[in-house]
């Protein structure tokens, strides 16, 4: 079963909102922007289960952004919630196909960049056919997807992003393009899909 997007959604300044799941082993990807020194305190929860932090950094001169992740999230529209400091920009975006263990499968990597046009983040996958899922951000320009980059949301220049296809086994990398030489942020892993299974009973026929 391969990986695909089920959907994505701008929370801008919202601490809380209602978001919808559809489709079987899903993935939820929830990210957090507020002040410097905020990161590591804050948490998120979907349908009240609490998500698992997959990284946080400071981006340099004014936020910090706090990336969350949810194997199996509850279908239909359920409250995605933040809590911890400043809440100033939120998003989300989710997935389907995507193994329900050991994940994620790579990284994440979570790296900074203070100057430059563009930034370039990379994983090296171990999982063929996975996808490269996570949150890419500027700070002074307007952001836009670079090569091998989808964005989902792009709120404020904080994107939920992703690969948009599989990735083949090895180093493989995003990135984030600015109209200003920027300041950047990235938070981003590879998930691995669904590994198809085989039916040991069957019989060949002579």
């Amino acid at each position: 079963m391969a990986i695909a997007f089920d959907t994505s959604l701008d929370g801008t300044t919202n601490a809380s909102f209602s978001y919808t799941c559809t489709g079987s082993n899903g993935l939820l990807i929830a990210w957090v922007r507020g002040g410097v020194g905020e990161a590591d305190n804050k948490s998120a929860t979907y349908n009240s289960v609490a998500m698992t932090k997959l990284g946080y950094g400071v981006q340099p001169t004014d936020r910090s952004i706090t990336v969350f992740y949810l194997l199996g999230p509850a279908t239909g529209a359920h409250t995605l919630a933040f809590s911890g400091g400043t809440i100033n920009r939120t998003g989300a975006a989710s997935y389907t196909g995507v193994r329900q263990s050991a994940q994620p499968e790579a990284g994440p990597t979570n790296t900074t960049a203070s100057s430059g046009s563009s930034f370039t983040e990379s994983v090296t996958v171990a999982t063929s056919n996975s996808w490269l899922i996570g949150m890419m951000s500027c700070v002074n320009g307007t952001a836009s997807a670079g090569a091998n980059t989808t964005a989902r949301v792009n709120s404020n220049s904080t994107c939920s992003v992703d690969t948009n296809g599989a990735q083949a086994t090895g180093s493989r990398s995003m990135t984030l393009n600015s109209t200003l030489s920027d300041s950047y942020l990235g938070i981003i892993a590879s998930f691995a899909p669904v590994t198809a299974t085989t039916n040991s009973n069957m019989l060949m026929l002579m």
